[in-house]
C-alpha cells in the first residue's frame, strides 16, 4: 500500500507467471479466504456480512480469473485488487477488507468513476453516506499522471452492521501538492484546528502524506485520518512528533520497531507510516496508528509471524497463527509477503494490534527484489 511516487525504491516481490494451484475466480477465492478467517478466528457472526460485503465490493473484477492480473493494483505486491486486515485488542477480532474498483480500462479516471459507482452500491446496500466524501472529492480527483491509485474503500466488519470508508491519494494533483492538499480537506470538513496542528508538525519532505480516508458515516463520531509515510525518521524522531496525542506512550514505538524490524530505523527498503485520526470539534488525532511494513524487514512469513505473535496476549496468538495459516497457499518460511504491515496504537485505555494481509491471489512470491 504504497504509492511510487512517494517511494521509487520500493520493496516489491518477484512473482511466478502462472497460478499455485490452478485458476479460479477471485470471487471463489476471496470468499473461500473469508470462510476460512472466520473459522480460524471463532467469528462466525462476522461471516455472513464481510461475504455480502465482499461481494459487493469486489463488483467488477470478481469473475477475473487468478491466472495473472488484467489490471495492476496498489494495494498488494502481486497486484490483488483486495486485502483483509485483522484487529485484535482483547476483544473479539475484528475482520476487515480493503478494495480497489478499477472499471475495465484501469486509467486513473476510470477506476475513479468505478469507484463512485461502487460507493452508491455502498449505500444501496448497506445505508453508507456519501455526504463527508462528496465534500472533498473534487479536492481529490486524479489529475496528473503516473498514480497508482485514484480511491480505494475499507470495510470494519465487527459490528452489527459493517462501517465503511473511503481512502483519497493526497497526490492526486501533484506530489508536490499532497500536503496543500490534505490540509485543505480537513479545513473543508470543519476541522480548521486540526489542520493547523498538523502543519506545525509535519513538513512534507519528511514526512509525505499517502492516503486520506473518510468514513462513509454522518454521525458524530465519524473520522477522517491522515496517513504520513516517514522516509528518513527514527523511532524516536516519530515519538516525539506525536508526544501526547491519540493515547500515545513515550517508548511504544522505539519498542514496537525493535521488536518488528531489530532495530529503531531509519528504514531503507520502505518506509513506516504513522495514521492521523481527527474527529470533528478536537483539534488534537483521537488516535495515532503507528504501522511498520514488516514484509520488508523480515526474512520470511514464519519469522514475522512469531514477532506479531510476541506483541499479542497468549489467546490472540493462537487465533491469529491459525488465521495466518487458513490464509496461505504456500509455506510461511519460504518467503515474506503475506503478512504486509502491523500497526499498533492505543484507545479508550486498549492497546490495539491490526495486521494487514494479502491474499496473493496471483502467485506465491519466489524473492525479495529492489526496483
Amino acid at each position: 500500500m504504497e504509492s511510487l511516487l512517494t517511494h521509487p525504491t520500493r520493496h516489491r516481490q518477484a512473482f511466478r507467471s502462472g497460478p499455485i494451484s490452478g485458476a479460479q475466480s477471485l470471487r471463489s477465492l476471496g470468499r473461500k479466504q473469508i470462510d476460512g478467517l472466520c473459522d480460524a478466528l471463532g467469528i462466525d457472526e462476522q461471516r455472513s456480512r464481510a461475504l455480502a460485503t465482499f461481494d459487493t465490493m469486489a463488483h467488477g473484477w470478481a469473475d477475473r480469473t487468478t491466472d495473472r492480473p488484467a489490471l495492476t493494483s496498489d494495494i498488494t505486491d502481486d497486484s490483488s485488487p483486495y486485502e483483509f486486515s485483522l484487529g485484535f485488542d482483547g476483544r473479539t477480532p475484528e475482520l476487515r477488507l480493503l478494495s480497489e474498483a478499477q472499471g475495465s480500462e484501469g486509467s486513473m479516471a476510470d477506476r475513479w468513476n468505478a469507484a463512485w459507482q461502487m460507493s452508491e452500491q455502498l449505500v444501496q446496500n448497506f445505508g453508507a453516506s456519501l455526504v463527508r466524501a462528496r465534500r472533498v472529492a473534487p479536492i481529490f480527483e486524479p489529475k496528473v499522471n503516473g498514480l497508482t491509485f485514484a480511491m480505494w474503500h475499507a470495510a470494519s466488519l465487527r459490528a452489527a452492521q459493517p462501517a465503511f470508508r473511503i481512502y483519497f491519494n493526497p497526490q492526486a494533483k501533484g506530489r508536490a501538492h499532497a500536503m496543500t492538499s490534505v490540509l485543505a480537506a480537513l479545513e473543508t470538513l470543519g476541522m480548521a484546528g486540526a489542520a493547523a496542528w498538523l502543519k506545525s508538525r509535519f513538513a512534507q519532505g519528511e514526512h509525505n502524506p499517502l492516503y486520506f480516508s473518510v468514513d462513509l458515516s454522518d454521525g458524530p463520531t465519524a473520522r477522517c485520518k491522515v496517513y504520513l509515510a516517514h522516509p528518513a525518521a527514527t523511532s524516536d524522531r516519530i515519538d516525539s512528533l506525536i508526544a501526547g496525542t491519540g493515547g500515545h506512550e513515550p517508548g511504544d514505538i522505539r519498542e514496537f520497531c525493535r521488536t518488528m524490524t531489530g532495530h529503531t530505523g531509519p528504514w531503507a527498503k520502505r518506509p513506516p507510516l504513522t495514521c492521523l485520526a481527527f474527529r470533528q470539534g478536537c483539534d488534537l488525532p483521537y488516535t495515532v496508528t503507528f504501522h511498520i511494513p514488516i514484509r520488508c524487514y523480515a526474512p520470511n512469513d514464519e519469522v514475522a509471524l512469531e514477532r506479531i505473535s510476541s506483541q499479542l496476549t497468549s489467546e490472540e496468538a493462537v487465533l491469529y497463527g491459525r488465521a495466518v495459516r487458513s490464509l496461505a497457499r504456500r509455506s510461511l518460511d519460504s518467503s515474506s509477503g503475506i503478512q504486509t504491515y502491523a500497526s499498533v496504537r492505543r484507545e479508550e485505555g486498549r492497546k490495539r494490534m491490526t495486521i494487514y494481509l494479502s491474499p496473493e491471489a496471483y502467485s506465491a512470491p519466489l524473492r525479495s527484489t529492489g526496483d
